[in-house]
């Protein structure tokens, strides 16, 4: 028989996420259930059905966890978008079919969700926000500073935009890895060696971003949601110089100080928002030597917690999970003292989903680019 499941959340994402399973944890101490939708479990994993009749339509993912009515939920959240993959199993003829077969279905069923349940952020808003030339334009008419920038592949007009505003920064319009031969590489935000004629075809085969490099910068990191933005400025133990806070933050150097954040600044956020249709953006500016905040970029789905991980007292996810719960319909009395991150790393909620060999989900394996089942050899 069937066991059919009845949360209040449903969580789009991967297995073992820092993010989720905090947020999953912060809720369940205000009662909340949630159910975490692995897209890459389609279609061995994981089954999905959407039916129309009389009533209505009805959307039900079947995994091993148990069959859940996913449109009874209350809300949904997009943390990571994961698409469906073919089966090992499946010949390699096949595979290209099956996964855009499972994909079709999943995006579906993930769109009709978002017009049935509150949903943050939506997949629309976030198809049209994560554009980085969408983010330009619209944050320049919202009010804020950006960098002289040039998006292209056309060598004559790159070269030309290095003569008059070099020192650039280059940088891919998604944070990309891959693997060859066991090496992991990634493409990230890098100072633009000048263009060399020797270089014009490297320069057509992959258009990017060009901008003017914001010198004597300091980095800050604003997480926004729920009329709230939580900020963190970013320096470098080391001294150096940060062009891309992502590679910096891995590179365990990053030191981090509070900062308030500029009624005029916060401002324009909200409106940022407002504009993309979105509830939840992380925000990445530069602030230069004049003081002035230049924006650099917003992540729709980007991480938050690192900065409380680095400052306590921040409190992101208390603020988080009260934000859930308000959209949810939970009274969350004010707590004399707020969810802890360092009381969820301690929990056995925690403890138990990073010691589970098998949680029935399929995981990236980057070093095989490929996903398969946890422990399986």
């Amino acid at each position: 028989m069937t066991r059919t499941i009845l949360p209040t959340l449903l969580i789009c994402g991967i297995p073992k996420d820092y993010h989720a399973e905090a947020v999953r944890w912060g809720l369940a101490t205000f009662g909340i259930e949630s159910r975490l939708w692995v897209g890459a479990d389609l279609p061995d994993f994981a089954q999905l059905s959407v039916s129309f009749e009389e009533q209505g339509a009805a959307v039900r993912l079947h995994d091993g966890h148990g069959t859940v009515r996913l449109d009874d939920v209350q809300l949904v959240w997009n943390r990571r978008n994961q698409l469906p993959q073919a089966p090992e199993f499946a010949a390699a003829v096949d595979a290209s079919f099956i996964e855009a077969e499972c994909r079709e279905h999943v995006l579906g069923a993930r769109h009709l969700l978002s017009q049935r349940v509150r949903t943050i952020n939506s997949l629309s808003a976030q198809r049209v926000a994560a554009r980085k030339t969408v983010q330009i334009e619209h944050a320049r008419r919202v009010g804020f500073a950006v960098p002289t920038t040039l998006i292209s592949n056309h060598p004559e007009t790159i070269r030309a935009f290095w003569e008059w505003h070099a020192p650039l920064v280059v940088k891919p319009f998604r944070t990309t890895a891959w693997s060859n031969d066991g090496t992991i590489f990634a493409a990230f935000t890098a100072v633009m060696p000048e263009p060399l004629p020797e270089h014009e075809a490297e320069l057509e085969l992959c258009p990017q971003i060009f901008q003017a490099l914001v010198p004597d910068k300091r980095d800050v990191r604003v997480i926004a949601f729920d009329g709230q933005c939580f900020a963190a400025e970013l320096d470098d133990s080391d001294h150096r110089s940060i062009v891309d806070v992502r590679d910096a933050i891995r590179s365990r150097t990053i030191r981090y100080h509070p900062i308030d954040v500029p009624q005029i600044i916060q401002q324009r956020i909200m409106a940022y928002l407002r504009g993309l249709e979105l509830e939840y953006g992380a925000f990445d500016f530069a602030i230069d030597a004049a003081g002035e905040w230049v924006f650099l970029e917003c992540n729709e789905a980007g991480q938050f917690l690192f900065l409380e991980v680095a400052l306590p007292d921040l409190t992101i996810l208390d603020s988080f999970c009260r934000w859930f719960c308000k959209l949810m319909g939970v009274d969350t009395a004010p707590a004399a003292e707020p969810l802890r991150l360092s009381d969820f790393e301690a929990s056995a909620h925690w403890t138990e989903i990073k010691s589970q060999v098998n949680d029935g989900h399929k995981h990236f394996v980057p070093e095989e680019n490929a996903y398969r089942r946890e422990g399986q050899g």
